[in-house]
């Protein structure tokens, strides 16, 4: 099974485990300069109070069938962000205008996330199911990435803009998955690298931020 070095290597590597599948090849991510993005940032937040300026980094966890709530909490307590827990509705264009109106409420604009790294930690499955990692990572990179492709800019098209997705976590050595749920990769930790950067750079391609986890 041909592997991959981690990500800011290109070089290829020839795994012996014949279990995994992973993906063959990495492009090196290049980070823009954030200085100026930075200032006027600190500008702009500069003359709110400073309970607002907290409040940016409070993300509550918010549920579909308890809406008129999220609506509450983003009006009255002025957050930055929400975690959304399950839908309002089933579909993609629903799931979107109720979060449109969420932002509507917010004093300083919204930022929603949710967690969807597919099998048991989906919150949008209603969206499309999408297999667990361990599971997919068994399979050939490039048909992961066209599921993703499919997958990403639905969840995209219903509004969510960061998602807690991949779970980048190592299997130990002659242990199971402490997690469960096939939750992680599988393979060794560049294994877990190159799946990891298949699933960033599928997220990004979408323009949904992505949040590696657990450690």
């Amino acid at each position: 099974t041909t592997d991959i070095s981690p990500a800011a290597s290109t070089d290829a590597v020839t795994s012996t485990d014949p279990t995994t599948t992973a993906p063959t090849s990495v492009a090196p991510t290049t980070v823009a300069p954030l200085d100026a993005a930075r200032a006027r940032v600190t500008a702009c937040v500069q003359g709110w109070p400073v309970r607002d300026r907290i409040a940016l980094t409070v993300w509550p966890a918010v549920y579909g069938d308890r809406w008129p709530q999220a609506q509450a909490i983003v009006r009255d307590l002025r957050v930055g962000g929400v975690v959304l827990m399950s839908p309002p509705v089933a579909t993609a264009e629903g799931i979107a205008a109720h979060l449109d109106g969420l932002e509507a409420l917010s004093a300083h604009g919204l930022l929603v996330a949710t967690d969807e790294e597919g099998g048991d930690v989906q919150r949008l499955r209603a969206l499309g199911a999408l297999a667990s990692q361990e599971a997919l990572s068994a399979r050939p990179a490039d048909e992961v990435r066209a599921l993703l492709a499919v997958h990403t800019a639905a969840v995209k098209a219903s509004g969510v803009d960061v998602v807690f997705v991949p779970v980048v976590d190592v299997r130990p050595k002659g242990g199971g998955d402490p997690l469960g749920d096939g939750r992680l990769f599988r393979g060794d930790a560049q294994q877990v690298t190159a799946w990891a950067q298949l699933y960033v750079d599928s997220w990004l391609a979408v323009g949904v931020t992505p949040v590696l986890k657990h450690f």
